[in-house]
């Protein structure tokens, strides 16, 4: 049967079709998945509490409203969304807030008045620059509960819908903050350096020629673009390259149970930021830092390597592609990694400044971070 026959060309689409409806890829980060859930359950709470205490007549218009939940997810969930941000939820959700009422007011047939509602909502949140999605909900409230149009009228965009999404932006700050994250996210002020060869506004075109501006701001397309230059430029000056290829001459390891004014002694004779620490077959064991040293109590005299060390520190095969340990000392934060052989074996220790040497005199690599000229091409 010919690959272009009609019959072939019915199931290729059916498969595109059913991929389609998989879920996209990418891992599933726990950490975020609890920080995402606990925090939009804590904002509801939150906000119902603070309903619930102030016990204001109804007619006041204070209540907690189900499109709260929507905004919340994305305050909390994908902070850097640009219809997460303090203007959309407070601009988008309004407006839309006063055109349910208007469409409810003015219009007697209900699903017109639902249609125009939301048609203006929507018209209204792209010409503010303020898509929020949820607000597609709050402008349906006035039309599918008339009384909220009748008893309330324009104060329902006050009370509950603005005062709700002030309450939500203090949230999200105060809990992106003690999450370790920025809320909201900050303007860029100026192009990363490694993608300086494009400007704000190129940036902001090429988002806009792709129908992307609502999903990704410029400030972290401009980060995606830097760190892609820079993934770039490590595989370049990587390329060939193993752990074991760049590491320095191996330190003399040090055993359990040296004592740690011994271990004191031989780090600054070797100018050491950290020993490895093996037992009597060489395997590695753990690794002691100066910052451990620091930390132990200096009237125990009889304290050994053992009690301070961190035991079965992270690793890497002298054998390794130099990139991966690019990753490892770049995304753990440490300063050096202990390698080792088939049999964890102790090796030799890979610092950064072995990477920093390899990365500053690789020939034929072109660093994202060289001077460029007017023209935004790396100067050679």
């Amino acid at each position: 049967m010919s690959r272009s026959s009609p019959r072939f060309s019915l199931s290729r689409g059916l498969h595109r079709l059913i991929q389609a409806f998989r879920p996209p890829p990418g891992q599933l980060d726990r950490v975020a998945l609890m920080r995402v859930s606990a925090g939009t359950a804590l904002a509801v709470l939150l906000a119902g509490a603070f309903v619930a205490a102030v016990q204001m007549p109804v007619m006041s218009g204070l209540a907690l409203i189900a499109p709260f939940g929507a905004s919340a997810l994305l305050v909390v969930g994908v902070p850097n969304s640009p219809m997460a941000q303090p203007w959309p939820l407070l601009v988008g959700n309004g407006g839309a807030a006063v055109l349910g009422v208007l469409a409810a007011h003015w219009v007697p047939w209900p699903l017109l008045a639902a249609a125009l509602a939301l048609g203006g909502a929507v018209a209204f949140m792209y010409l503010a620059r303020a898509l929020h999605p949820p607000a597609g909900a709050i402008s349906l409230l006035p039309v599918l509960e008339p009384e909220i149009a009748t008893d309330l009228g324009l104060r329902f965009a006050l009370m509950p819908v603005i005062s709700e999404g002030i309450l939500l932006l203090a949230f999200g700050m105060v809990w992106h903050r003690a999450t370790g994250r920025v809320y909201p996210y900050r303007q860029m002020n100026e192009t990363p350096r490694a993608a300086q060869r494009f400007s704000a506004s190129d940036l902001a075109m090429i988002l806009a020629r792709l129908r992307l501006s609502a999903n990704i701001g410029v400030a972290d397309f401009a980060r995606l673009l830097a760190a892609t230059d820079e993934m770039r430029f490590a595989d370049q000056c990587t390329e060939g390259l193993v752990c074991s290829d760049v590491a320095g001459p191996p330190p003399a390891p040090l055993a359990p149970d040296t004592p740690l004014a011994e271990a004191r002694t031989r780090m600054l004779a070797q100018r050491a930021y950290a020993l490895p620490v093996t037992d009597a077959a060489g395997q590695l064991v753990g690794i002691v830092s100066q910052s451990d040293l620091l930390r132990a109590d200096p009237a125990r005299t009889e304290a050994v390597v053992a009690d301070s060390m961190t035991a079965h520190p992270v690793s890497l095969s002298a054998d390794a592609p130099l990139r991966k340990a690019l990753s490892v000392l770049a995304e753990g934060g440490w300063r050096s990694v202990p390698l080792t052989d088939g049999d964890g074996r102790f090796v030799a220790m890979l610092s950064r400044a072995d990477l920093i040497d390899i990365l500053a005199h690789r020939p034929g690599a072109t660093s994202p971070l060289q001077p460029r000229s007017p023209s935004g091409i790396a100067e050679p």
